[in-house]
């Protein structure tokens, strides 16, 4: 995942951010305020590496509980929200830092109902899990460079069991991070190039995959510019912001999401992918 400096992002406009904001305000008009009062909000610090493909894991994720749950993963901060935000509405609260903000504007979105193009459920142990979970994105992106007749993918916040996935199904991958170990060393035999190659890497490459954190560093709404300046497809597979996913696809024109609603995958029992896909609008005939 994309490491970043969050601390030096808290003051900066999220523009993605307030656009979402925007759009739950006006889509929760249809709903009871009690829907989104803030009945519980968790931080969970953790250190993991759920199998050999995986790097050495140190993140923190923010949860925030409304009838539903929203989320947030951030690079590992050691600081902690010092207000108290229960019983407060979820769509005006306004925490001093990004990723809380994340968190509670998801569990807004959480209310709301989607309609996925279609679902995944797995279960099983946080080693076996994380392979499925990469096998099934990697999978669904081969087949949309085989519709393209394409093979090259920039894999942007690195995973290493999606990129150990994507070679299995013959993918030409590389990817980018703000993590100088990975950019020295690379994983499961891949190139990783520093995260200010990202233009370079993203004109090169035929599908932009990307993980969701880039919201909570900030960087996901330059990534969505660069693709679309370039012609090419995004895919976003998202913990974070999860609930985003249709907002995604119908404003922002990123073109595929895999939306992973809590209880993610590095958690016993199961967890669900679900799949958006961006309309193409039709003209009346």
């Amino acid at each position: 995942m994309l490491k970043s400096q969050p601390n030096l992002l808290n003051n900066l406009p999220n523009n993605m951010l307030e656009k979402l904001r925007t759009i739950a305000l006006q889509k929760s008009q249809d709903y009871p305020d009690e829907h989104f009062k803030i009945r519980g909000i968790w931080r969970i610090d953790y250190h993991c590496q759920p199998n050999q493909w995986e790097r050495d894991l140190l993140c923190g994720i923010w949860i925030v509980q409304t009838l539903g749950q929203g989320c947030c993963y951030v690079d590992y901060q050691g600081s902690y929200l010092n207000e108290d935000l229960i019983g407060q509405d979820a769509r005006y609260a306004k925490p001093q830092h990004l990723w809380a903000e994340i968190a509670l504007l998801d569990s807004v979105y959480s209310v709301f109902k989607s309609e996925p193009d279609n679902s995944f459920t797995f279960t099983g142990n946080a080693r076996d899990k994380a392979s499925i979970r990469a096998r099934f994105i990697a999978e669904l992106v081969k087949l949309e460079l085989l519709k393209m007749g394409k093979n090259k993918v920039v894999q942007i916040g690195v995973l290493g069991n999606l990129l150990k996935q994507c070679q299995e199904f013959d993918i030409d991958v590389v990817g980018t991070d703000f993590d100088p170990d990975l950019v020295r060393c690379g994983i499961n035999d891949v190139t990783v190039y520093h995260a200010d190659q990202n233009e370079q890497r993203i004109q090169e490459a035929d599908i932009v995959l990307v993980t969701g954190m880039t919201l909570a560093t900030n960087t996901l709404q330059g990534i969505i510019d660069t693709a679309h300046r370039y012609g090419k497809k995004i895919i976003l597979f998202t913990a974070t912001g999860a609930h985003f996913a249709e907002a995604y696809c119908n404003t922002f024109g990123i073109d595929v999401v895999f939306s992973e609603t809590l209880p993610h995958y590095m958690f016993q029992g199961f967890s669900t992918i679900n799949v958006f896909r961006k309309k193409i609008a039709t003209s009346p005939e």
